[in-house]
């Protein structure tokens, strides 16, 4: 009787085992039929040496298996889910998970950028006739108080004695639809859903800690101008030294006039409230530009870490203009979006030479 107990329940133990590796053999050929393909992302997939790069692994059903996946870069396995990549060049990297296999992505690791000293760009879209221009013009006055740092372009409108030739063209460039507006270093930002060019913060003048910090960043392309007059004519060299690789980048070269006086109408408190201002000093005004109006485009060749590009532009100076108020402004620019690397100012006359930090 005890031995038949014994056997019976040997039979149930031995059944019940095998009926729960069943189960989990079930079990898990579920999770692994579950998933039919897997796809492996990137925190980035362009950086230089010595960053980590973060990687995941979604399947089909949109179920995260990071966890449970092998993560091959360059075809060896990696410990984690994170990579620090130290050698330049491009890099494969992939996913398993069980019998599945993800795309491969190439991750593309550049040399620690050059770095250069940075100086915002701020356009000023102001008018005489504007009566809340003003406003913005003392910001100005009060920001270069502050810093040095920032190269300053006032672009007047029409039926303006001071109206840029080129007006129709960047109004519909930077989305401008009234006066003033003030665009920061051709960034931007998104309000009410739409993205625009980013705007000095109203009111302005207590805004300047937004100009300010932009500063304090570093540039990723140097410039220098240097240009001789000879009698009425202007001649001007600009080049630029590339920080890293670049896609694409546009060189724009503008002249400008302080000390232009002329009345201007005003509706603000600022500068004692008259209105009109008379004889009111228009500083940095936008007289011509030497290179086409958006910018030159750069040739591809010249776009790699180290590479120098200069450019030379000739302009016979109207008798109109006054040597002396006379400066030049350089603008490294995005060629797809507008946004500005760097720029800089020089007076006629000057030499540069690369402000390099690094």
């Amino acid at each position: 009787m005890k031995n038949i107990f014994f056997k019976i329940s040997l039979f149930f133990i031995v059944f019940g085992c095998s009926k729960s590796d069943d189960s989990d053999s079930t079990t898990l050929n579920n999770i692994s039929t579950d998933a039919t393909s897997i796809t492996i992302f990137s925190s980035v997939i362009q950086t230089t040496a010595g960053n980590s790069v973060v990687f995941s692994v979604i399947d089909n059903k949109n179920i995260d298996r990071t966890s449970s996946s092998k993560i091959f870069v360059n075809g060896n396995q990696i410990s984690s889910s994170s990579h620090v990549f130290n050698d330049v060049g491009s890099h494969e990297v992939y996913a398993q998970y069980l019998n599945l296999t993800s795309q491969k992505l190439t991750i593309e690791i550049e040399q620690e950028p050059i770095k250069f000293k940075k100086r915002v760009l701020l356009e000023d879209y102001t008018a005489t006739w504007c009566q809340y221009c003003p406003r913005v013009s003392y910001a100005i006055e009060q920001l270069l108080k502050q810093t040095q740092d920032v190269v300053v372009i006032a672009i007047h409108g029409s039926s303006d004695p001071f109206r840029y030739e080129g007006l129709a063209t960047v109004l519909n460039a930077f989305g401008i639809s009234g006066y003033p507006t003030a665009i920061v270093d051709r960034n931007t930002e998104v309000v009410s859903g739409q993205k625009r060019f980013m705007r000095w913060k109203y009111p302005e003048v207590n805004n300047s800690a937004q100009i300010i910090n932009l500063t304090e960043e570093d540039a990723t392309v140097g410039i220098t101008i240097t240009s001789s007059l000879s009698g009425s004519t202007l001649t001007v060299k600009v080049k630029f030294k590339m920080g890293k690789n670049f896609d694409a980048l546009d060189l724009s070269l503008h002249l400008l006039e302080d000390n232009l006086i002329y009345n201007q109408t005003n509706s603000t408190s600022y500068y004692g409230g008259g209105n009109p201002l008379v004889n009111f000093v228009h500083d940095n005004v936008l007289r011509k530009s030497l290179s086409s109006i958006l910018g030159d485009q750069i040739p591809e060749d010249n776009l790699s870490r180290e590479s120098v590009y200069e450019k030379d532009f000739q302009f016979t100076l109207p008798s109109s203009y006054k040597v002396n108020n006379l400066k030049l402004i350089a603008i490294a620019s995005n060629s797809n979006t507008g946004k500005s690397y760097n720029a800089r100012s020089s007076a006629i006359g000057e030499s540069q030479s690369f402000e390099q930090i690094n």
